[in-house]
């Protein structure tokens, strides 16, 4: 399963946001059920970010941002925002044989 998350920071928060994404991939790579997990920066709109993640089960996802919540880290993220994140739960589409 794929989480796809997008963000738009304010501005004054911009950089800071930036600083602390590598931190962010490193910590979610050693979160139980996290597999993979990219972090991007839109070339043409610096203050968008983008996170790929792919996860071993929605369910080890939604464990992961609950405990994020109770910690208040959310919130933290909320408050660097210019709106909230948009994401979306993909699945990837398997090949089919020729």
């Amino acid at each position: 399963m794929v989480f796809i998350i997008h963000f738009r920071t304010r501005p004054e928060r911009t950089e800071s946001f930036a600083a602390g994404l590598p931190y962010v991939r490193k910590e979610l790579a050693a979160v139980d059920g996290c597999i993979d997990v990219q972090v991007f920066r839109d070339e043409h709109a610096p203050d968008r970010f983008c996170l790929v993640e792919r996860w071993e089960s929605k369910a080890k996802h939604a464990a992961h941002m609950a405990r994020v919540n109770e910690s208040g880290r959310w919130q933290q993220v909320l408050e660097q925002l210019a709106e909230p994140p948009k994401s979306s739960y993909y699945a990837e589409i398997a090949a089919t044989g020729s």
